[in-house]
């Protein structure tokens, strides 16, 4: 289940653009019809899922995001929010690590979270094509999941100061306060030390 952050005062965002109430996460993408039934009869008002980028640029510079568009149809049918984590790497862009499993912590091989200044680069232009093509849908975004544990490879970051997407994306998608658009909304963290150090909870988005 997730619940959104409260915000300490109204003017950090427009009332409409954050539905009340609580949420759940998924982990699909097309199909499941019967489970959104589910979720939106039990009175849900948003969900959230991973918005993968390793499944979206199938080249470079070339996106696919028929699996969303049907997902997101699929909610707006259901009056249900859309909560995307822009997350994960892209072997296209950054080389193969060992590090720990999310779940388990057993070592595993996997793509390092971008790290360097062309796959930054390439994650913030995803991210802003992403907010373009869905202008218009109330996709409230969230940029990455728990990057304080091993969601982020190939070890931690333990704070928003170390090097990471989040500036970056921010800027090329012109993720700007006082734009009505959609939401950016911080990184689901584990423990304080994220919610202590990214302020406000969340901006508004331009993507003119």
């Amino acid at each position: 289940m997730s619940v959104l952050p409260l915000l300490s005062s109204g003017g950090e965002i427009p009332e409409p653009v954050l539905p009340a109430g609580v949420g759940v996460n998924i982990h699909f993408v097309t199909g499941h019809e019967q489970d959104l039934d589910m979720i939106a009869g039990a009175g849900f008002k948003f969900v959230r899922m991973d918005f993968a980028w390793g499944g979206i640029e199938t080249r470079k510079g070339e996106y696919d995001w028929s699996g969303y568009e049907e997902l997101l149809a699929n909610l707006e049918k259901r009056g249900l929010r859309a909560i995307f984590i822009l997350d994960y790497s892209h072997p296209l862009y950054e080389e193969t690590v060992t590090s720990p499993h999310p779940i388990t912590g057993a070592p595993q091989k996997a793509t390092a979270s971008p790290q360097h200044p062309a796959s930054i680069a390439a994650f913030a232009r995803w991210a802003a094509a992403s907010a373009r093509h869905f202008q218009g849908r109330h996709v409230l975004w969230e940029i990455w999941n728990e990057p304080n544990i091993n969601f982020w490879s190939p070890k931690p970051v333990p704070s928003s100061t170390q090097p990471w997407p989040w500036p970056h994306a921010r800027r090329s998608a012109r993720w700007n306060r006082g734009r009505r658009s959609s939401a950016l909304l911080r990184p689901g963290s584990r423990g304080s030390s994220w919610r202590r150090s990214l302020s406000p909870v969340c901006l508004n988005i331009s993507t003119r």
